[in-house]
């Protein structure tokens, strides 16, 4: 019998310790291709540093971490030899003046590896479905690995994906995918997103051919200009979902002030708040209505906890 072909992943993760935890445990559960031990890329702050250590116990060598610290922005100087890269520190300034270690330890990762393909996760991604990524398929991301990516947080199901737009569907071991080329112009804004990393899985090589060329300093800007250079040099261009979604963010607040995107449709829950409810033994439920499981975002209006086979508002936990 054949072994499963693995995946690295890595979670970047920024004062969400509870919603890492319910990610890793949905992960676990749900994504057949799972391999150990997951990479983790935390962004240090003191008055987070309780809810980390707990759940690194709690994982034990099923986890690593890798803490971002301040790093020089000339330690790689060829990056300046690319005039993309001035024009996305001019759109970012941030880049200039907060520039840590987060593209060095990332690249650092994929690049020793022992797996050839890498998945990429925000700390609020959570699978609901079961997955399992066929060998065909692997196969396939591999030849063509410059232009082909898994999204697994989208599918044909979700109402942004346009029918009229030119795809095919094709079926490995009886799981069926959906294939798009994101230059069709009757494509989705939705569909467009050749490079993001909500639980997007590249192969090893074709990942470091992008990031390894352009500058980043946290996973807002990583995904923004991997976006931007992705479209310029045509790059992964052929996205595949399994037919059904079968991942989401979970969207209850925002970390990053990089961007305001969504942030006054989120419930912006204060994250130390959640932090003293995870050290005292509450979990997140990802709850999801029928109508959210056709949407893009997930973005719930209320907040589920468990605690000792006990369910609970957060905001009745709060009163």
């Amino acid at each position: 019998m054949k072994k499963k072909i693995k995946v690295h992943t890595i979670f970047f993760t920024y004062k969400r310790a509870i919603l890492l935890d319910a990610a890793i445990q949905s992960l676990i559960k749900n994504f057949k291709n799972i391999s150990y031990p997951i990479s983790i890329i935390y962004h240090y702050e003191k008055s987070h540093k309780n809810p980390y250590n707990f759940l690194k116990k709690k994982y034990n060598r099923k986890v690593i971490f890798y803490r971002r610290k301040k790093d020089s922005i000339f330690r790689n100087l060829s990056l300046f030899f690319n005039p993309l890269n001035i024009l996305f520190i001019l759109r970012w300034p941030k880049i200039f003046t907060e520039f840590n270690s987060f593209k060095f330890i990332l690249e650092k990762i994929v690049n020793n590896s022992k797996k050839n393909y890498i998945m990429l996760c925000p700390d609020d991604i959570f699978f609901y479905k079961r997955f399992q990524i066929p060998e065909n398929l692997f196969n396939l991301i591999k030849r063509d690995s410059k232009q082909c990516f898994i999204r697994p947080a989208y599918g044909k199901n979700i109402n942004s994906f346009n029918s009229a737009s030119k795809f095919k569907v094709f079926e490995f071991d009886k799981i069926k995918f959906v294939q798009w080329n994101n230059n069709d112009p009757k494509c989705s804004v939705d569909m467009k997103y050749n490079f993001h990393v909500d639980a997007a899985i590249y192969e090893k090589k074709g990942l470091l051919n992008l990031i390894s060329k352009i500058i980043y300093h946290n996973p807002v800007t990583l995904e923004a200009n991997g976006l931007r250079y992705s479209n310029l040099m045509h790059l992964f261009k052929k996205t595949i979902s399994p037919i059904v979604r079968v991942c989401s963010t979970y969207q209850i607040n925002s970390v990053q002030t990089d961007t305001n995107l969504r942030y006054y449709k989120r419930l912006q829950v204060n994250t130390k708040i959640l932090d003293k409810l995870y050290l005292k033994g509450y979990k997140i439920l990802h709850k999801m209505t029928k109508l959210q499981k056709k949407h893009n975002d997930v973005i719930p209006k209320d907040i589920f906890l468990e605690k000792n086979k006990k369910i609970k508002n957060l905001k009745k936990i709060l009163k």
